[in-house]
């Protein structure tokens, strides 16, 4: 994670008073960065500082989370919101210690807020702290479940961007850590609301969805299958005006952005097509990370961490799109 110069390493309990000094910071001083505002990144000193400030933020949401889940006395919920609170703060230590060591300036803190949640009835909880009340435990979840997914896409965006070679080092690291977090809660919610995937049977694919039983050969040709199949299915979207949930579904699937000379839509509102395919993405994800959980084959494994890392970083944008 670090050059080949010698750096002076920093004692844990040093990490943890820069934090504290940190935390002086008041949150109202500096108007607060979102997923959609977040700076640009150049260099692994300016992911740090990014960093910090999301590991911040996640950890108190999720303490805040811990407080609410556990005055509704929904005790599984609150037990998933306080190992992730823990592992935040470890990450936000860790973090701050890298910082530390690279020379970075631990005063330079700046604000973030994570993604708002939404009711299942569409009601947005612009306060998270105090509009959490319009939420079902469900949209609490979901709350967190959008955010760390919003972070994935964030790591693996600027592992694929940056030119940095130790800045893709740690983003990718940043990103294979929120995946793990992402894997948590949808375990919790699927355990929790088992007759979700009943739901969801209807956007099965044809190719069918992955399974730990299939060969890795079997895999690769389902999952070209798959995007074969999503390929043809988003084609009438391109005979659609111009807007940016078009423009996102052809930039994740292919195809080129000729617009229809300003017609009106056809075959459909675009907004409907990108909720489905957010479904859509939504159940392979977890079918590869049901694969991912129960193979034994490393290179079954490799295949499925792939996959679902990438269809994880179009859903959390297609989720952003709604």
């Amino acid at each position: 994670m670090t050059s080949g110069k010698s750096r002076r390493r920093f004692a844990p309990s040093e990490g943890r008073q820069i934090m504290r000094s940190q935390e002086n910071v008041p949150r109202s001083a500096i108007p607060p960065v979102t997923f959609d505002s977040v700076p640009l990144v150049e260099s692994r000193g300016d992911l740090l500082r990014i960093a910090r400030a999301v590991e911040r933020e996640a950890a108190d949401r999720y303490a805040t989370l811990v407080a609410e889940a556990e005055r509704r006395g929904l005790v599984s919920l609150a037990k998933v919101f306080r190992r992730l609170e823990l592992a935040e703060r470890d990450h936000l230590e860790r973090v701050t210690i890298l910082e530390g060591e690279a020379g970075g300036d631990a005063g330079g803190a700046f604000a973030f807020a994570w993604s708002p949640g939404v009711s299942e009835t569409g009601e947005v909880a612009s306060n998270l702290i105090e509009d959490l009340d319009v939420l079902t435990p469900w949209g609490i979840l979901d709350l967190a479940l959008t955010n760390e997914e919003r972070a994935f896409a964030f790591y693996a965006r600027v592992a694929a961007k940056t030119s940095d070679p130790e800045a893709r080092r740690l983003a990718e690291t940043l990103a294979s850590e929120e995946l793990d977090h992402v894997a948590w809660l949808r375990l919790h919610r699927l355990k929790a609301w088992p007759g979700e995937r009943e739901a969801r049977d209807e956007l099965r694919p044809e190719a069918g969805l992955p399974t730990p039983k299939a060969s890795l050969r079997d895999l690769k040709i389902q999952a070209r299958q798959i995007a074969e199949e999503t390929m043809l299915r988003l084609e009438k979207v391109k005979g659609m005006s111009e807007s940016p949930g078009r423009d996102l579904l052809l930039e994740l699937y292919g195809g080129d952005r000729g617009g229809n000379g300003g017609k009106a839509p056809v075959n459909g509102d675009v907004v409907d097509i990108v909720r489905q395919e957010a479904l859509r993405a939504d159940l392979l994800y977890r079918s590869w990370i049901t694969v991912c959980e129960t193979t034994k084959n490393e290179d079954v494994l490799r295949f499925a961490q792939e996959e679902a890392g990438k269809i994880l970083g179009a859903l959390a944008r297609l989720r952003e799109c709604r």
